[in-house]
């Protein structure tokens, strides 16, 4: 356990992982300091809890109805939560988190916390965003080239071709899903 909670240390003090506490009756969040500097929080005043709202007012406005309809549901479920979404922190900056948690029940069953742990995944959603524009911009290039363009694997196999490769050998793209060989196309 001790190995457990040292990694969990670690975890959070690499910046990009934190963890709040709701208390749904009084409406307070009691937040790490790495969760409120991902969130552009000033670290004190979220150790010593703040009302729910200074966090949800955070949340991107394209994001933040979605995210509280999430919360709810997950309240009155009495059910475990998970959602992405963007933040806004106070200079401007948007970033990226992944949030999971489940509501926590007092002795007579009724919500009472809610904890997350709150992940900044800004990074990766960077490189999601980066590899979206790459593959449009492989496919526009690929697909308008007045040049046959074929990709293969090594054993010939055809894993990809443009327009214009499929109609200088006759081929049609069903064609090319039912599977097409390079070695049966160019014969040594």
């Amino acid at each position: 356990e001790h190995e457990a909670q040292e990694q969990l240390q670690t975890a959070l003090a690499s910046g990009s992982i934190g963890v709040w506490s709701w208390d749904i009756q009084s409406n307070l969040v009691i937040s790490d300091r790495h969760l409120a500097r991902i969130f552009g929080i000033r670290p004190l005043k979220a150790q010593s809890g703040l009302p729910m709202e200074e966090f949800t007012n955070a949340i991107h406005p394209d994001d933040r109805l979605r995210v509280i309809k999430g919360m709810k549901a997950s309240i009155k479920k009495v059910d475990a939560y998970e959602d992405e979404y963007r933040i806004v922190t106070s200079d401007g900056t948007t970033r990226w988190v992944l949030a999971r948690g489940k509501v926590a029940v007092d002795k007579n069953n009724k919500p009472a916390r809610f904890p997350l742990v709150i992940v900044d995944i800004t990074e990766r959603k960077t490189v999601e965003a980066d590899l979206v524009r790459s593959e449009r911009k492989f496919n526009a290039l690929f697909g308008s080239s007045i040049l046959g363009v074929v990709v293969a694997n090594i054993d010939g196999s055809v894993g990809e071709a443009n327009q214009t490769f499929l109609d200088m050998f006759g081929y049609t793209k069903r064609d090319l899903k039912k599977g097409l060989n390079l070695h049966t196309l160019l014969p040594s």
